[in-house]
């Protein structure tokens, strides 16, 4: 069992790349620049393609985050808008950080608690700044919809887009 898996080791599982399935690597790895003279018994380990992943968060964050703005543009359609619109938004934010830890954590030197604690505090004040205070300014917006006025939710989106 562990042989099979070790096959592909260098080169990668061929069931990544569905359109060369069956080919030697060779043949799909030409578009690659060989590596100089003095490294004769170098080569580089292919890893899973992350694009996949990476894009599946984002699209559905952005589904959600549209998804959340029509419990308020026709409210009365569900038992509590505001509730809904709110669970599509949350989620929609959350998703993004979930899918980008996961990412992280697989690569062969990740840590998906590294990258939040990087997402959050970053490299200095700039950073801070702008991945703790703008979203509690647009959860203090987002909460001053629900409790003041419908209309000021808006100014929540708007800040989230800023991020």
């Amino acid at each position: 069992m562990e042989a099979a898996l070790d096959e592909y080791w260098l080169s990668g599982d061929p069931a990544w790349r569905p359109l060369s399935e069956g080919k030697p690597p060779s043949d799909w790895v030409d578009a690659e620049i060989d590596p100089p003279e003095g490294w004769s018994s170098w080569r580089r380990q292919r890893l899973q393609p992350m694009a996949a992943r990476f894009v599946f968060g984002p699209a559905w964050s952005i589904g959600l985050l549209i998804a959340s703005t029509f419990p308020l543009i026709f409210p009365g359609n569900t038992p509590d808008d505001q509730t809904v619109a709110s669970l599509f938004f949350f989620s929609a934010f959350f998703l993004l950080l979930i899918s980008a830890t996961r990412i992280a954590s697989s690569m062969p030197d990740g840590d998906g608690v590294e990258l939040f604690k990087w997402l959050w505090f970053g490299d200095g004040t700039v950073n801070l700044t702008r991945t703790v205070g703008i979203p509690i300014l647009g959860a203090l917006a987002f909460v001053a919809h629900i409790v003041i006025d419908v209309r000021i939710g808006w100014i929540s989106y708007t800040l989230f887009l800023a991020l």
